[in-house]
């Protein structure tokens, strides 16, 4: 598994629903 990418999809995820 690649832990960096599976974190960076969650940062941005949260990061969405924050902006949003």
């Amino acid at each position: 598994k690649i832990i960096k990418e599976e974190a960076i999809d969650k940062i941005e995820k949260y990061l969405d629903e924050k902006c949003s």
